[in-house]
């Protein structure tokens, strides 16, 4: 028992060096931080036999919306799918709500097959982000994006956002207004035929969604794909349908 005080005293000491060595403004914090977390240690891990330091940046640790959060989910959604398509050869379809919108860290990673995080909002002052891998090999293209690649389809360019290339908008609230809903798909491997239409902001109206008529503060997305014969999947994009929008529109 005295061994352990001695070393928790010892640790003590090198941690309160640490905090002396600290910008005035966050001196105080720090110190409180160690003070407080050492004094329950006494207290309630007295028959440890190691000690383990937890340390979160006081700028963006309580952040929930920091970069982190979002990138790692994709991250390991993407690379997860990339190990299972890879070793049978299988096309892949990933659609949902992504909470991101066109041209974030997450998206650019499912559609460029990287996130370069370091030049990117993200602090990360200890240089941990380059042992991640955040990079994956697949073809993925959003569904929506591609049709702006056809032609015959003027009447819909303007429910498109033309710096993105992804819909104007998916989700519709009092608070927000954009694009967080996809569809990507595998094109080296699948066709796209068909997308359901998108919908007008002028059916909606001013006040957002859900409302009496629209149940959701998201639009529903569809497409119809077709398979790639095997021996003919190829990274090339698509040969995209003169007019891919045929499905039934949102009344």
């Amino acid at each position: 028992m005295g061994v352990q005080h001695f070393i928790m005293l010892e640790f003590d000491k090198e941690a309160l060096s640490v905090v002396n060595a600290l910008e005035p403004k966050i001196k105080f914090k720090g110190s409180h931080r160690l003070t407080s977390k050492v004094l329950i240690s006494y207290v309630v891990f007295t028959d440890n036999v190691a000690l383990v330091v937890v340390l979160e940046s006081l700028q963006n640790g309580s952040n929930r919306d920091a970069f982190q959060s979002r990138i790692c989910v994709v991250v390991h959604l993407v690379n997860g799918l990339e190990k299972i398509a890879q070793s049978q050869q299988i096309p892949l379809i990933i659609c949902g709500d992504f909470n991101s919108r066109p041209g974030s860290d997450p998206h650019n990673f499912v559609v460029k097959g990287r996130a370069n995080c370091i030049s990117e909002k993200a602090n990360d002052p200890l240089g941990i982000f380059q042992y991640l891998k955040l990079q994956h090999s697949l073809s993925l293209v959003s569904a929506y994006s591609s049709f702006l690649h056809s032609d015959g389809v003027e009447e819909h360019r303007r429910k498109m956002n033309s710096q993105t290339s992804e819909p104007a908008f998916t989700n519709f609230t009092n608070k927000f207004f954009g694009t967080l809903d996809y569809i990507f798909y595998t094109d080296n491997s699948l066709i796209v035929e068909s997308l359901l239409e998108l919908v007008d902001l002028e059916s909606i109206g001013n006040n957002g969604i859900p409302s009496p008529t629209w149940p959701s503060d998201h639009i529903a997305l569809m497409a119809s794909f077709r398979l790639r014969p095997p021996s003919h999947w190829r990274p090339s994009p698509p040969p995209f349908p003169l007019n891919p929008w045929h499905l039934a529109a949102l009344r």
